[in-house]
């Protein structure tokens, strides 16, 4: 039980259970908190973490959303909050060409997160921090794709559903030629 009080108001608790750490990795529960316009504040959403490349929900609904289409070496503009906490992008690509995902946070509070699927709904690649602790954007560099395929790419955010940050981003998609397959 974590008990928060902002500007010296009690608000709810926020409960939850911790399984202790297996194999050498920690558990992790995240919760926040509101500060709203008129000073009130509440408790947000909470819940123990999904592992980084584990869907927050079934394949099939990320890839049932309309993907903005990918214009690789052009930067594009997203926003994540806690009602919309992922956006999607679809980028097609040719067995063995390299590519390149880089999210930034440009305003907000916003700790990115990337992953790509392919369109079976399998997560094949994704990346929280550049950087632990040093560089909380996000980046998949020199991914070779393994089939022709339409991959969709999610932005979202440490927490995913569970929430804890929100914010602008920018993601920008660099792809390079198609390696000759052996």
């Amino acid at each position: 039980t974590v008990e928060v009080t902002v500007d010296g108001d009690q608000l709810d608790p926020i409960q939850g259970t911790l399984q202790p750490p297996t194999d050498g990795f920690a558990t992790v529960f995240i919760s926040s908190f509101t500060v709203n316009e008129d000073g009130t504040a509440s408790t947000g959403l909470a819940g123990p973490y999904t592992d980084t490349l584990v869907l927050p929900v079934p394949a099939a609904e990320l890839l049932a959303l309309e993907a903005t289409p990918v214009t690789p070496n052009e930067p594009m503009e997203g926003f994540i909050t806690n009602e919309q906490p992922w956006q999607t992008f679809s980028l097609p690509g040719q067995a063995g060409q390299v590519v390149n995902i880089e999210m930034t946070a440009t305003e907000g509070y916003l700790d990115t997160l990337v992953l790509v699927l392919n369109s079976s709904g399998n997560v094949i690649a994704g990346n929280d921090d550049i950087e632990p602790v040093v560089n909380t954007d996000s980046a998949v560099m020199g991914l070779r794709l393994p089939i022709s395929d339409t991959y969709t790419i999610v932005a979202t955010r440490y927490g995913k559903d569970v929430g804890g940050t929100a914010g602008f981003y920018d993601l920008l998609v660099t792809t390079g030629e198609v390696a000759e397959q052996q």
